[in-house]
Parts: structure tokens; C-alpha cells; sequence
């Protein structure tokens, strides 16, 4: 009892220099974790070593963890992805498998062993979900074309991290097993000093026996049939509860009218799944995320993950100060140069693979360079893997303390950049695109209209975007047989405008040449429905230079964005927070039958 007290002065503290040092990175533009890095990082057994006790840190912290992917399993939903389309399934997955095989490759020319390269590869492969999706929603880009695409395969990447943990803990497991051999019998394989060079080259001592026995052998392939077997009970546990009990529980009159109740339901379902996955030998960050998509299914989910909410946000708070205390400030200075140079090759290599990734989904240049910056961080979950193959011991330790040091510097080093990233993102793609368009070492998109022909179009009505909005006016000028021509970078959008007796193109209106053979100069008018207000303000813009008397309506989401959209050069700007607040006010007046004409 005596320990509880200290270990709770602890948490306090770390929580409160959270705090601080979270408002003060958000007045700087940065994002709240930054701040909690900083915080663990001032506080930690590097620096001023004020956390005493950091072993019941980070097992609050795991526990944050086990949180954090039993809140994403919640919102796990394979009709989500599906609406994101197969940039989500196949961009995210490609994007994951050849990142962690280059990096892998590169870190095994580097003197990493086999087993430590593919963990390597699979830590550098994951992007922060929490700091993009933050930003992302911070300057209202997640509806933007890179914010759609980085949203699809950040969800692929956490899908992805349970596998991953698995697959890291079994190349521990087989890492350690040549370690329980007498060194007579195999190769000894020593790691440089942490104190040494990351470079400095592995010393070996040989002899002519074999490194694993038929035994050996024999025990690593059931410690990973083990392991999977575990893996497939814990997974049949939570499908049998989700069959037999879960459904019985929801419909209890006890849960459902007590407040208190669902609060712990959902908390023992967090932690208890944690627990379980644990006394499995399992990752328990495993174990969260399958109760999560178990309870997902249910009608609680939306009230378990408000229940959840606060409480995750203590934990993973906890999480990301904890592993800011795992950053050594006195290596960083004396490894300055050589984590300056990683970072800057992990991040190039990121931006060209998410770019070429993207390229292979038929996305145009622009987006695809955009939403590698987006991505072109080390995120938390890399932090799992990290401390993963770090072990509990030297015995099952996958990567040396220089190796792990040297990935949780970059890591946080690419948080402070990410913000900076995302907010250039844009420009830098179509700039990009602009000079590899203008030295001609990428071609010009096909410019040919669908359903007719582009020399006859004069006095017709475009339509930039085809989502809801899209589909009302196109209605509308049908309905008045006004042609139409709609322009979106979908092509299944396309089809759906052909069988409706439309004109179509594929391309980005917020090209010249697009809006050019759009015959943008002829038309009446232009009716952009966006909910992107910064590529609603680009396509205003190139349409206003191209055809200065272009009649021109565009859709603002939210109030504030309606009078960057008139200064761009729209004649009128619909405000869809207006719109909704008469239209409620009008349901209002109807429901209580109240008449203001008289």
C-alpha cells in the first residue's frame, strides 16, 4: 500500500507537465502530443530524472495502448473502408509491404540482423493516425482528396498493427532461442556497446557446429503455432460472446437503465480483453482491438465509445509522455548528425513510396505527392513495436538499446514536422505536378469527354463534384434540360453520369487544361460542390481567370469559409451552416405550428 502513493504522485506529474507543455505546442500550431513527448522526455530518467518510479509509468502506459486500439476496433468497419474505396484495402496494404521490405532490406545492409531488419521495416512502415487525423481535422482537410486517401491507408496501418505486433514477438521468440545454447555450438553475434556507434560492425565468433539443433527447430515452430493458436482462441472467445452473451447483456433492463452500468460494462470489456490476451502470451494491445470490432457490431458501440473516450484520453496521454521518457537526450546530441540523416532517408523514402503507391491507384500526381508528406511521419504504434523488440530481456531483445534509441528519436523528431508537412502539402504536389508536367516527364491526363463530344458543348452548366450535392443540381438542370457536364476525379462517377444521360470528365477541375476542354470560356454557369474549401477556392480561382464573366456558385461547409470563397471570385457562396440552421428553424415552426406571416 505504501507504493501507491509515490506511483500516484508519478502519474500526477506527468500528467501535469502533459498539460502544460500540450497547450504550449498547440499555441505554436503543433500538435497536443508533441507536448506530451516533451513533457516525458524533460522528466524522464535522462534528463532531470524526475519520475522516479517508471515501471508503473508504462504499465498504465500499455494499458493506454490496449485503450487506444479497443476505441479504434469500435470504429472498425469494413463498410467504412469499403465506402473509401480500394485505395483503402489495396493502397493501404501495398503502401505497408513495401515500405517494411525496403526498409528492411536497407537496414540489413547496415549490419542489422534478419530477424531485427523486417521489425525495423515493419516500425518505419506505420504513420501517426493521431497526429494526422489531428491536423487533418484542425485546417478541415479531411474531406480533401490527400486527407481521404491518407485517412484509407492509416486505417489499413492499424488494421495492420495487431499482425504486426505478433510477427515482431515471434522473431523475438526466435531470436532468443539460440541465446539458451551453450556458445560452443553456435555463432555468437554481439551487438555494439550503447555507447558505440550504430554503424560500428557486429563481432562474430564461429565454430563449425550448427547454430540450431533438430529441437531447437522443432520448439521455435510450436512457439509460433502457439502463438496463433492463441491468437485464433482469443478471436473465438470474443465471437462466441458476441453470439451467445453480448446480445442478452444490451438487452438487460438493468444495463440499459442504469448509467452507471454501461460505463463499467465497458471498462471491464476493455481491460478484462487486455487481461485475457496477456495471460495468452499475447500482445494485449491484440486483445483490445478484437473486443473492440466484437463490440462494434452492437447497438452500444456509439455509447461504450463516449463512455471510453475520457478515460483513453488519460491513458494514451500517459502513453505518449511514457515513451517520450524513453528518449535520451545525451544520445541525441551525441548522435546528432546520424538522426538527422536517418530521419531525412525515412521520410524521402515514405513520400516516394506512398507516391508511387498512389500512382499504382491511378491517383493524379498532385494527390499522391500531398498525401505522402501527409504520411511521412514514424507514428505510436512504431513506439509498440520498438519497445516489442526491445524484450523484457538481453536474452529475447530483437534490437539493440542503439538501434531502439535511434528509432525513438526519429519518431519523435517526425511529430514535430508533421504539422509542418501536412500544411504544405498541397502546394508542393501541384508544384510538383507543374514541373514534371512542364519538362514533359509526365504526361498530360486524357482531356476526352465521356457521353459526347467536347466541340459542341456551349451554354451548358458544370458541375464540379458529384457527391449528394452534386446529384440535386445535376437533377435540377435535367429536369429543366439543361446540359450539363459534370467534372470529378471518380471514374465510377463517371459511369453513374453516363447512364443518366450526362456529359462527363475525369480530371481536377482545378487544372487549366481540364476546365479548358470543359469548355469553361462557353459556359453559363459553374456550380462547384466541394466540401474541400481550399480546392473549392483553387478551382474558383483558375475558372475566374480563364472566363472573367463565368457565372459562378460554390458551397462553403462551414461559415467561416464563405468569404475566402468570395474573395476567390465566386458570385455567390452557399453556406451550408446557414442552410441547415433555416431549415431547422422552419421544422421548428412547423412542429409548433407557429405562423409569422400574419
Amino acid at each position: 500500500m505504501g507504493s501507491f502513493w509515490p506511483s500516484l504522485f508519478n502519474i500526477l506529474l506527468l500528467l501535469s507537465a502533459a498539460m502544460i507543455f500540450g497547450g504550449i505546442a498547440v499555441r505554436l500550431r503543433q500538435s497536443a502530443i508533441v507536448g506530451y513527448l516533451l513533457a516525458g522526455t524533460i522528466l524522464g530518467p535522462h534528463s532531470l530524472n524526475t519520475v522516479m518510479q517508471t515501471d508503473t509509468v508504462e504499465g498504465v502506459a500499455e494499458l493506454g495502448v490496449a485503450l487506444l486500439l479497443f476505441s479504434i476496433g469500435l470504429e472498425f468497419s469494413w463498410t467504412r473502408l469499403k465506402q473509401l474505396g480500394k485505395t483503402a484495402f489495396i493502397g493501404g496494404a501495398l503502401q505497408i509491404t513495401i515500405t517494411t521490405i525496403v526498409a528492411a532490406i536497407i537496414a540489413f545492409c547496415f549490419n542489422t540482423g534478419i530477424a531485427a531488419s523486417i521489425a525495423v521495416g515493419a516500425m518505419v512502415a506505420m504513420s501517426s493516425t493521431a497526429c494526422v487525423l489531428r491536423t487533418l481535422s484542425d485546417r478541415a482537410e479531411v474531406d480533401s482528396v490527400p486527407g481521404r486517401l491518407s485517412l484509407g491507408i492509416l486505417l489499413s496501418q492499424d488494421i495492420a498493427v495487431v499482425p504486426l505486433v505478433i510477427l515482431v514477438t515471434a522473431l523475438g521468440t526466435i531470436n532468443a532461442y539460440p541465446k539458451a545454447v551453450p556458445s560452443d555450438q553456435y555463432t555468437v553475434i554481439q551487438a555494439p556497446a550503447s555507447n558505440q556507434q550504430l554503424s560500428a560492425p557486429l563481432t562474430e565468433t564461429t565454430s563449425n557446429a550448427p547454430i540450431h539443433t533438430d529441437t531447437h527447430i522443432v520448439q521455435i515452430l510450436g512457439e509460433i503455432t502457439f502463438q496463433l493458436l492463441a491468437a485464433g482462441l482469443l478471436i473465438g472467445i470474443f465471437l462466441l460472446l458476441s453470439k451467445k452473451v453480448l446480445p442478452r447483456i444490451v438487452t438487460m433492463r438493468t444495463i440499459s437503465n442504469t448509467r452507471e452500468l454501461p460505463i463499467l460494462f465497458a471498462l471491464v470489456v476493455a481491460a478484462g480483453s487486455a487481461w485475457l490476451a496477456h495471460q495468452l502470451e499475447l500482445s494485449p494491445a491484440l486483445g483490445a482491438f478484437v473486443a473492440g470490432v466484437v463490440l462494434g457490431e452492437s447497438s452500444l458501440a456509439t455509447q461504450i465509445r463516449s463512455d471510453v473516450g475520457p478515460i483513453k484520453t488519460l491513458f494514451v496521454t500517459l502513453f505518449f509522455a511514457s515513451i517520450g521518457m524513453l528518449a535520451n537526450m545525451s544520445w541525441i546530441v551525441e548522435h546528432l548528425l546520424l538522426l538527422i540523416g536517418v530521419t531525412a532517408g525515412i521520410v524521402l523514402l515514405k513520400i516516394l513510396i506512398i507516391w508511387l503507391v498512389e500512382r499504382i491507384m491511378n491517383v493524379q500526381h498532385r494527390h499522391a505527392i500531398a498525401t505522402g508528406l501527409c504520411l511521412a511521419q514514424v507514428g505510436e504504434f512504431s513506439f509498440v513495436l520498438a519497445i516489442t523488440a526491445r524484450g523484457s530481456s538481453p536474452d529475447n531483445a530483437l534490437i539493440s538499446e542503439n538501434l531502439f534509441n535511434l528509432i525513438v528519436s526519429v519518431s519523435i523528431l517526425t511529430f514535430f514536422i508533421t504539422p509542418y508537412f501536412i500544411s504544405i502539402a498541397n502546394p508542393t504536389g501541384r508544384w510538383i505536378e507543374f514541373q514534371l508536367r512542364k519538362h514533359r516527364l509526365i504526361r498530360t491526363p486524357s482531356k476526352n469527354l465521356r457521353g459526347g463530344e467536347s466541340d459542341t458543348l456551349a451554354d451548358h452548366v458544370m458541375i464540379v463534384g458529384f457527391g449528394p450535392a452534386g446529384q440535386e443540381v445535376a437533377d435540377l438542370m435535367r429536369a429543366i434540360e439543361e446540359r450539363v457536364i459534370v467534372l470529378d476525379l471518380n471514374p465510377m462517377t463517371a459511369l453513374k453520369v453516363e447512364s443518366q444521360g450526362m456529359l462527363s470528365q475525369i480530371g481536377d477541375a482545378s487544372s487549366h487544361e481540364v476546365l479548358e476542354h470543359a469548355a469553361v470560356h462557353k459556359a453559363k454557369l459553374l456550380v462547384i460542390t466541394l466540401p474541400d474549401h481550399r480546392a473549392a477556392a483553387t478551382v474558383i480561382r483558375t475558372a475566374r481567370h480563364l472566363s472573367p464573366d463565368l457565372r459562378i456558385i460554390a458551397r462553403a461547409r462551414y461559415h467561416v469559409y464563405v468569404s475566402e470563397l468570395e474573395n476567390a471570385g465566386s458570385n455567390r457562396v452557399i453556406d451550408e451552416e446557414t442552410a441547415v440552421g433555416k431549415e431547422l428553424a422552419d421544422q421548428v415552426k412547423q412542429e409548433m405550428g407557429l405562423d409569422f406571416t400574419a
